[in-house]
């Protein structure tokens, strides 16, 4: 049985993101299943910040896991 199975009506599952950089600085992102795509595009805007320590690479790795989640929700194994 899947966690949304049992879940109230109206309750929403968050999803959380998290990238330790090398400096000491820590990126975290907490988003909905229906909000994948908008946290890709959050994920490529932090990349493009040079004022960050952010960089596509690590874009790109959470991305992945974004993609994984969803395809994980859509299972039914979230």
């Amino acid at each position: 049985m899947a966690v949304n199975d049992v879940q109230p009506e109206g309750m929403v599952t968050l999803n959380f993101l998290g990238r330790r950089m090398s400096n000491g600085e820590a990126y975290v992102f907490v988003y909905t299943d229906d909000q994948a795509a908008n946290m890709v595009r959050t994920l490529v805007w932090f990349a493009n910040r040079p004022d960050l320590s952010f960089t596509m690479r690590d874009a790109r790795h959470l991305s992945r896991e974004v993609a994984r989640i969803s395809e994980a929700a859509i299972r039914g194994e979230s």
